[in-house]
């Protein structure tokens, strides 16, 4: 097995970036998810409220953030002020210490979403901690929803795929997953299995399988939402707990580099709680 794709998302639920090689630091991939908006109460925004943010995008230059969107100019993020006050943030159930950006960064994401928001960064010496129950040693994450980063097999989405098409519908790319790494040369759900893998010497616990929310039904070039693909996922990936379940969140061991091509070998395993028999051909598992 190899890894086939690198992805970060420097921007809370704005468009990713594809990588050749990922740096992984202490909350996770290096620069992923350090920035995000905020509404009037200080609870993060993203797709699930404003489906518009897929037409996002972010490009990194020296670790400055600029971003754009359709018919814009783009917009250069002025670096953060690590001196200046923290504010509080909600993100799920956690409060956060971020710093804000500035009056022009939101005026200009305000003016593109058509609704009052405020940009803010995760600065390194904020805390949040990976929740207890998955991560006994305390290890900590930035900005993502849970956990610093989420692992999926290609084969995963042939086997959608193949659904989606016998249902009539339309096949669908990655990035409704918004995935960091993407593993090939896997069997289809094969990562529902796995325990730990092992990249370039950095060892990923896979710590709880992805419930899937309304972000993936968003299509990320037209920032509109429809029905797929939780509406074919719900007839096959059910979990125990009723929730839809594709990819699965990990946490890394210690900070490294991975590359694309990179050998991944599965150290520790055991069987999915998630259902994934009947795949619909042998290609989804090649």
């Amino acid at each position: 097995m190899r890894v086939s794709a690198l992805h970060i998302y420097p921007l809370k639920s704005a468009r990713g970036i594809s990588l050749d090689t990922m740096t992984l630091d202490a909350l996770g991939v290096q620069f992923d998810r350090r920035w995000m908006l905020i509404d009037e109460t200080g609870r993060f925004v993203s797709q699930r409220e404003e489906a518009r943010m897929a037409l996002l995008t972010a490009s990194l230059s020296g670790g400055a953030l600029n971003v754009g969107a359709p018919h814009r100019e783009s917009f250069a993020v002025p670096q953060a002020d690590l001196r200046a006050a923290r504010i509080k943030a909600s993100l799920w159930d956690d409060i956060i210490d971020v710093i804000p950006i500035s009056s022009e960064a939101d005026a200009w994401f305000s003016d593109v979403l058509e609704t009052k928001c405020r940009l803010v960064y995760f600065p390194d010496d904020s805390v949040r901690v990976i929740e207890r129950s998955f991560n006994p040693d305390g290890r900590l994450v930035g900005l993502a929803d849970g956990f610093p980063l989420l692992v999926i097999s290609a084969s995963s989405l042939v086997d959608l795929n193949d659904r989606l098409v016998a249902r009539g519908r339309g096949a669908l790319p990655m990035d409704r997953f918004r995935p960091n790494l993407v593993v090939d040369d896997a069997p289809a759900y094969a990562e529902d299995a796995w325990k730990a893998i092992e990249i370039a010497g950095i060892r990923l616990s896979i710590v709880k399988p992805c419930a899937r929310c309304s972000i993936t039904t968003v299509d990320q070039a037209t920032g509109i939402r429809g029905k797929e693909p939780l509406a074919t996922l719900a007839t096959y990936r059910r979990g125990p707990d009723g929730s839809v379940y594709m990819a699965q969140n990990a946490i890394h061991d210690k900070p490294g580099a991975i590359r694309l091509g990179d050998e991944v070998a599965v150290i520790a395993s055991e069987p999915p709680v998630i259902p994934s028999a009947g795949l619909m051909n042998s290609s989804s598992s090649s």
